[in-house]
């Protein structure tokens, strides 16, 4: 096995929408890391069905951003757990800036979710906290993400960031894409911080792996030997693999896409 903003009022953040895989780094992406509030659980996913589900589809319907995603934590759960969800959006193009409540209504209104900014934003501040947001932006991208896939959310420190996304363009990238054409892989993503930024974050990037089901998880890397030959003929894969040394994993997570928001056809 090998081995991610709240704008203003709302809950929410953009997983990767597919990418041809040798496009030049483009789209940002925002997520909120959100934990629910103690006893709050089945209450949470009750809203997150209909009241957030219908607020976030206006938002994509309108053009505001491209696509939503809302992911749940299998591994690490518990207290001790920093997020319990992940709320992720895609920008149509650069970072917009946050929405004010008169724009939450509007969207609202669009959606005919029956509810108004202010009972949506008690709502949500009655179920969850807010624990941080980040925009990120898209380096690689490979593949899609389903609803009910599963995500291993790799978070990389890497002393020369530009060597290290070169040699993943060359080494890993042709394999993901050997994986999405075998079946084994949804997609592959990798990510580079946007805000905040600087010296003294712990992360200088992510991929993201995308399986799938549990058992594609469980199993993700056994035939790693195998994709290697198909993506890389001829070349040794312990000598190619001495790239890796050029990052550190220094945390591995594992999430759960619960919904999927892209515009209505």
């Amino acid at each position: 096995m090998r081995f991610h903003l709240f704008l203003g009022a709302v809950v929410a953040v953009t997983l990767a929408v597919a990418l041809p895989a040798q496009q030049a780094p483009s789209g940002y992406y925002g997520f909120a890391c959100i934990k629910v509030k103690p006893g709050k659980g089945a209450e949470f996913q009750e809203w997150a069905a209909d009241s957030l589900h219908k607020f976030q589809q206006a938002n994509v319907d309108s053009g505001r951003f491209s696509a939503w995603f809302l992911l749940n934590s299998v591994m690490p759960q518990g207290i001790s757990a920093t997020c319990d969800y992940y709320s992720l959006w895609r920008y149509p193009a650069l970072p917009s800036p946050p929405m004010g409540a008169e724009a939450v209504g509007e969207a609202l209104k669009k959606a005919s979710a029956g509810v108004g900014a202010r009972e949506f934003i008690e709502r949500r501040t009655a179920l969850v906290e807010l624990v941080s947001m980040e925009i990120w932006q898209i380096q690689i991208g490979v593949g899609t993400v389903q609803k009910g896939d599963y995500l291993f959310i790799n978070r990389m420190k890497v002393p020369k960031v530009d060597e290290w996304v070169d040699m993943e363009k060359k080494i890993w990238q042709p394999m993901a894409e050997q994986w999405v054409k075998d079946g084994g892989l949804h997609g592959w993503f990798l990510n580079l911080p946007v805000l905040p930024g600087g010296s003294e974050l712990k992360y200088q990037a992510t991929t993201v792996d995308v399986l799938p089901n549990w058992e594609a998880a469980m199993k993700y890397g056994a035939d790693i030997s195998e994709t290697f030959k198909k993506a890389h003929p001829g070349k040794d894969m312990e000598h190619t693999f001495e790239y890796l040394k050029m990052r550190d994993l220094a945390v591995q997570e594992l999430w759960k896409v619960e919904d999927v928001v892209r515009p209505a056809k």
